[in-house]
């Protein structure tokens, strides 16, 4: 089903068998669309790249389920699945088509629809890895009926290969829907904005996507319906007008080729912060982009200021945040009394600590 099919896993754990034996660091990528959110490498590691362990494995339309070797494309798995007028409902960032699946799970990121439609974990069933002694293992399964007991799967989600070498995922799969359409409207103020998100957000018509660009000089507020074309006609009243290239818009949030995220690394600093529904507006005089009905606000800092302000706030909001970018940005954000349960979990898949060392866990 996909124009390029191989199975690379023999000399993936073969690599990864050496690696163990030699104590040799890894530095495990797919199409590496994601390098700029990773430490350095290591001049002591060795690159091992799942970017030709590609093809689809298992599909089966009527189960909503496929099974996809981990250095798969996402653009070319979205291109099978739309053919079924299927899709991944967490809608991965593809980052400039170079995005793959196993990257999409690894590093645990979602798009625009991720309150409504689930997150990377929620689509995860089951998947086939090589630990760090270069032993194939398996997780989980197939279908919904087959995933039982520990869910070992789904930690791989936002490990940052640090847990395991993902040779394949399988996934849960969704029906593309009948009909989208995206509204824009102003609003006078910032607490009106956070009234409207959160209405929205919580309430009974079909949303698959929020957004809201304070930053901007009309502080435009986006909102996305998904369904049957009468649910979504009648849900659009008094919504604003319709954007017409919504599609452009939503991915450029996915990807982060809206123009919010251009700004330079050497003036800014990018926050991710992640807080509540309903959460007030975090008071500070810095461009924000805010996404997920408000759950999640990107904030740009200057280098100068200091971001335990910002830190303070978002605890007081119940939520975390992290710098995004310059070698940070990914891996799990794990509360302290965690911390323990996940060393003790990476020694146990890693005992010679040799997969994207690095990459620890981080508390919040």
């Amino acid at each position: 089903m996909l124009g390029h099919d191989n199975n690379d896993a023999p000399r993936l754990q073969a690599m990864v068998v050496q690696a163990c034996a030699e104590q040799q660091p890894l530095r495990v990528v797919g199409q590496a669309s994601k390098a700029r959110w990773l430490p350095p490498m290591s001049d002591a590691a060795q690159m091992l790249s799942v970017s030709e362990h590609v093809g689809i494995e298992h599909y089966a339309p009527d189960e909503l389920v496929v099974t996809v070797r981990a250095g798969t494309p996402l653009a070319q798995l979205r291109s099978v699945l739309a053919a079924q007028q299927q899709m991944l409902a967490f809608d991965p960032p593809e980052f400039d088509q170079l995005g793959t699946v196993g990257g999409a799970v690894a590093s645990g990121l979602a798009g625009p629809a991720r309150p409504w439609r689930g997150g990377v974990r929620d689509a995860v069933l089951g998947v086939e890895l090589l630990n760090g002694m270069g032993e194939r293992l398996s997780f989980g399964g197939q279908v919904m009926k087959n995933v039982a007991g520990y869910d070992l799967s789904r930690l791989q989600v936002g490990a940052c290969g640090t847990l395991g070498v993902l040779l394949s995922v399988s996934l849960r799969l969704a029906p593309l829907p009948m009909v989208e359409a995206t509204h824009r409207t102003s609003l006078a103020s910032e607490p009106d904005a956070y009234a409207w998100l959160r209405r929205f957000a919580v309430g009974s018509l079909p949303v698959t996507a929020l957004s809201f660009e304070p930053s901007l000089p009309d502080a435009p507020c986006y909102v996305r319906l998904s369904g049957p074309a009468a649910v979504v006609a009648a849900a659009s009243v008094d919504l604003g007008p319709r954007v017409s290239d919504a599609d452009l818009y939503w991915c450029s949030l996915r990807d982060q080729k809206h123009e919010f995220f251009g700004a330079s690394e050497q003036m800014q600093e990018l926050w991710r912060v992640s807080v509540p529904f309903g959460a007030a507006d975090l008071a500070l005089p810095y461009p924000t982009l805010v996404e997920w009905g408000g759950a999640l606000r990107w904030v740009q800092l200057p280098h100068e200021h200091d971001p335990r302000e910002l830190l303070t706030r978002v605890q007081t909001l119940g939520g975390h945040a992290r710098r995004f970018g310059g070698g940070q940005g990914l891996g799990p954000i794990v509360p302290a009394a965690g911390q323990a349960v996940l060393q003790r979990l990476q020694a146990a898949f890693d005992s010679q600590h040799i997969l994207n060392p690095g990459l620890d866990v981080h508390a919040n």
